[in-house]
């Protein structure tokens, strides 16, 4: 049993790294955070996705309130955590293949909002 640098979590050594558990050593190469910067980002955040405000929970990889690390695939830029509805959603519109307007979609989804909702309807 050993006790990470970064987070003080035990941890067994599987992977013949002696200093560092594996989520911050993943969370470190991926997005330059370990344990506590991704806890502090969840609390920040009141332990909710940042898109819908579904409650989530960190480090509880493949149950469906998991929080997920969002960021820019391009830039690597972190942004906030989501849940794993919000994060592959979030993926599949930034995808290259899918080719989606962005703007065009805020706009879509607005006007459908208002017509869903009452509001005087704008599409024609």
């Amino acid at each position: 049993m050993y006790t990470c640098q970064y987070c003080n979590e035990k941890y067994i050594n599987k992977s013949g790294n002696k200093r560092t558990c594996n989520t911050c050593r993943n969370g470190l190469s991926r997005y330059n955070m370990t344990r506590v910067d991704m806890q502090d980002m969840h609390h920040a955040q009141d332990g909710k996705c940042y898109l819908c405000d579904r409650s989530i929970e960190m480090f509880i990889r493949g149950k469906e309130n998991c929080g997920y690390i969002d960021h820019c695939h391009s830039t690597g830029e972190v942004r906030h955590i989501l849940c794993h509805i919000c994060n592959t959603l979030i993926g599949a519109i930034e995808s290259d293949k899918n080719n989606i307007d962005t703007l065009r979609l805020a706009k879509y989804l607005t006007i459908t909002k208002e017509v869903a909702h009452g509001h005087q309807e704008i599409c024609r």
